[in-house]
């Protein structure tokens, strides 16, 4: 039994020593915010704009830090509304507020909004009818407003309605009346759902994520109480929120900015954006990797010390730097550069672990340290000791070798046909560490100069790094379609840690891959969307038939019994003295008719299906009237 368990022990180890914590990966910038801000602007704020939308559009701009154009314009539309509903009000005071000196008459909304601030109310009136009370400069009753959103919490404890309590809870004077919302907060955390092990949200979106994040911070904070989230969850609500940063309604646009903006600014968690800048691919002409630090809205975080934890080199595990400081970039606080390459590591992909720390420091800041950034190292790649031999496919590559000198060409064209095979050999070397190497993509590409017609082979490497291709013209005259003429010989290079890929022209070969040179057939390719010949499927031949002397004679010895009869009949006579003249009887006799008439129609016109569904119907019918008939027989004889 322990045998088996330390397995699964050492597994259980393994895995929590390679969990890492959640980063945010992504930041509001600039260009972001320029998007939004042309989401947001209305061409004609007073006319023909509901007001919700004009309320979210005014308060996006107001996030935004935009100029509220034709504000007094707004304000006097805002007065000259006769709506009295709750949500009317809601929007007009809510959308005052956000204007300078937009005074509206208290007087005509207070006697509809105090009476609603009651138990039996539904938390969104509550919310609103407060809000609007706040917007008009008035006090609220603490202790009513906390006893009526209990109570109402209670009959629909629904997320959004959560999300609005926290809120307006957050505004209610006395602390007695907060604490039983903050002991709240941990049960609806609970049910925020995780995506990917780096995305915490709630059911239902956007609106109600932001809703709730918004309401547990402004409410812990008014309560001076813990936020109820630990470091991990806020940094996974802030990557769900980047993560929409693309919404494009004004509605959307504000609860996106608000929710943003608490996370610049509060006194729990502000988590930190650390991100490549500019190209994550350095070479000896970019030698300097770039990082920006800013918090989720792209501002800086003031004096910070950025730190390489470590870099490690992905193929190898070989760690080239450890506790490198980054130097700040004069005139951007935000961005901190250091010469990668000032180690001379190798050509690869490298994970870099990088750290931001205050200068003065700041518990708040969340995500500054390990986070992970991908850096590639390029290099220059050069062809060495490049050769191609035609040779008889029988010697086993040895024949004519012909050297190769990047990047020219073999002047004189070669020849080769389906008794020999093209050798090509090469290798690659990294022309600044000037060690062999290996490629991802290493292509030898035939290309027809008549019909450009074009097949590629690979070139494999062997245990010491040079690459070849052997190709028997016999075996792979196919491939080619059997097509003759001259063709250009390519080696194609590329690779994800090569600047300078390559393709180069090595030779001109004419191949002889058909014995017959002068058709049409060997020395063009048929296009594919010319029409094929017509396919001409020739049916089995009928049995021969016998000689119609026969069919006839046969014919007449069939009919002949029937002759007889008529004849017998006519010469004893017919006595139908007995028939009994009944329904089942005339049945009985027309249905043998019938059925009679039905034999003959099958030998002339019909088949076997279209017979068999008519004589089921006779016969049926038939069956039952020659029964009857029968019956009535057997009756009159006993009789």
């Amino acid at each position: 039994m322990m045998k088996l368990l330390t397995p699964l022990f050492m597994c259980l180890i393994v895995g929590l020593s390679v969990t890492s914590s959640p980063t945010a990966t992504t930041v509001v910038d600039q260009s972001d915010l320029d998007r939004m801000k042309s989401a947001v602007q209305l061409s004609s704020p007073v006319s023909s704009n509901s007001l919700s939308t004009l309320y979210y559009s005014i308060l996006s701009q107001t996030l935004l830090s935009q100029t509220i154009s034709q504000s007094a314009d707004v304000c006097n539309h805002l007065k000259t509304i006769k709506d009295q509903t709750l949500e009317s009000i809601y929007y007009i005071t809510s959308t005052a507020k956000l204007l300078t000196n937009c005074q509206l008459n208290s007087a005509q909304y207070m006697t509809k909004l105090e009476p609603v601030i009651k138990e039996d109310s539904s938390v969104l009136d509550i919310y609103r009818a407060a809000i609007s009370l706040l917007n008009l400069g008035k006090p609220l009753d603490s202790t009513k407003v906390s006893k009526a959103l209990m109570s109402s919490l209670k009959k629909d404890e629904s997320l959004l309605n959560t999300g609005l309590t926290f809120q307006l809870a957050a505004k209610l004077s006395k602390a007695e009346d907060r604490n039983s919302f903050v002991e709240k907060i941990g049960d609806i955390i609970v049910q925020a759902d995780e995506v990917d092990g780096r995305f915490l949200q709630f059911e239902g979106g956007l609106g109600i994520t932001a809703s709730i994040i918004t309401g547990v911070y402004q409410l812990a904070t008014a309560s001076n109480k813990p936020v109820g989230l630990t470091n991990d969850q806020a940094l996974k609500f802030a990557n769900y929120f980047l993560s929409r940063k693309y919404v494009l309604t004004p509605k959307g646009i504000s609860e996106l900015l608000e929710v943003l903006k608490l996370f610049t600014n509060n006194k729990y968690h502000i988590p930190v954006v650390i991100t490549n800048y500019g190209s994550s691919a350095l070479s000896p002409t970019n030698s300097v990797l770039t990082v920006r630090v800013t918090n989720v809205l792209g501002a800086s975080l003031g004096p910070l010390s950025v730190t390489i934890d470590k870099a490690v080199r992905v193929d190898d595990k070989n760690v080239i730097l450890s506790k490198k400081p980054f130097q700040g970039v004069q005139g951007d606080s935000k961005l901190f550069a250091i010469n990668f390459l000032e180690s001379k590591p190798m050509r690869g992909q490298y994970d870099v672990s990088v750290s931001a720390t205050p200068t003065k420091a700041d518990p708040r800041l969340i995500g500054n340290t390990g986070v992970q950034i991908k850096v590639i190292v390029l290099t220059q790649v050069s062809i060495a000791s490049a050769e191609i031999t035609v040779a008889d496919r029988d010697t086993g590559g040895s024949g004519a070798v012909t050297k190769l000198e990047y990047p020219n060409t073999v002047r004189n064209p070669l020849e080769a046909d389906t008794q020999q095979r093209i050798v090509v050999k090469f290798q690659l070397r990294d022309k600044i560490v000037g060690d062999l190497m290996t490629a991802h993509q290493t292509f030898v590409q035939f290309v027809n100069i008549k019909t450009k017609q074009e097949i590629v082979f690979i070139a494999e490497p062997d245990s010491v790094l040079n690459y070849k291709l052997d190709l028997n013209l016999l075996t792979k005259a196919k491939d080619l379609n059997y097509v003759n003429g001259v063709y250009d010989i390519l080696i194609i290079i590329g690779d994800a840690v090569i600047s300078n890929p390559i393709q180069w022209k090595i030779a001109s070969i004419n191949l002889q891959l058909s014995s017959v040179t002068s058709s049409s057939e060997t020395t063009e390719t048929v296009s594919p969307f010319v029409p094929k010949p017509e396919i001409k499927h020739l049916f089995r031949e009928p049995e021969k038939r016998p000689a119609l002397i026969i069919s006839n004679a046969f014919s007449i010895l069939v009919l002949i019994p029937i002759v007889i009869l008529f004849g017998l009949w006519l010469k004893i006579g017919v006595n139908l003295s007995n028939f009994p003249f009944s329904l089942s009887a005339l049945v009985f006799h027309t249905g043998l008719a019938l059925i009679f008439g039905l034999y003959i129609c099958f030998f002339l016109k019909l088949d076997m299906f279209q017979t068999c569904k008519y004589l089921a119907g006779l016969g049926v019918i038939t069956f039952l009237a020659g029964h009857s008939l029968l019956a009535r027989l057997a009756k009159n004889r006993k009789q």
